[in-house]
């Protein structure tokens, strides 16, 4: 049987279609959402949106250099995780990245979701939805035992997003110790 893709259309109907190499969802009547890799060309692009992620979610400056810097290492050494851009015809509509937390309880991988930034002339449009069904379905094939990520405490608009996207609270709180 055809392997097929579920896509989400703006109004919230769905629709199945034949798996493509990306997940799609249907942002308007001619575009639609693709996700893919990050290659070092989206490294600038990538880079001005998580300036703009500190700023906005923490109130932070970052230098672009040093941002650029971290992706770059990123992007050449995979066993860090992967970096993801959410397109939109030729623009890059978000992105996220993955990290990997080695469980030996279960004897594989939990996948970290961070990072994640949708621009704002895209954002409640299905960017990010698409983006997490793609990494849900590799994190599947891969074997991971789950998909986390952190969120702010006050971010209620992010939770009610991952809430829908069946992603519960967990019972582990988070503890830092800053280097």
């Amino acid at each position: 049987m055809e392997d097929r893709e579920m896509m989400m259309l703006v109004d919230g109907a769905t629709a199945t279609a034949p798996a493509p190499a990306t997940v799609p969802v249907v942002v308007e009547m001619r575009e639609m959402v693709t996700v893919r890799a990050a290659t070092e060309d989206d490294i600038p692009t990538i880079a001005a949106f998580q300036v703009e992620n500190a700023m906005e979610s923490e109130g932070s400056v970052l230098s672009q250099e040093t941002v650029e810097k971290g992706i770059r290492n990123l992007l050449n050494n995979p066993i860090r995780g992967v970096y993801y851009v959410a397109c939109v015809g030729e623009s890059i509509a978000g992105c996220t990245m993955t990290t990997f937390e080695w469980d030996d309880w279960r004897n594989s991988n939990h996948i970290w979701i961070q990072s994640v930034f949708v621009a704002k002339p895209f954002r409640r449009m299905g960017v990010f939805g698409t983006l997490y069904r793609h990494i849900e379905k590799e994190a599947r094939a891969s074997g991971a035992v789950s998909l986390r990520l952190l969120v702010d405490r006050g971010n209620e608009v992010a939770k009610r997003t991952y809430s829908r996207l069946g992603m519960a609270q967990s019972h582990y709180d988070i503890y830092d110790a800053h280097l």
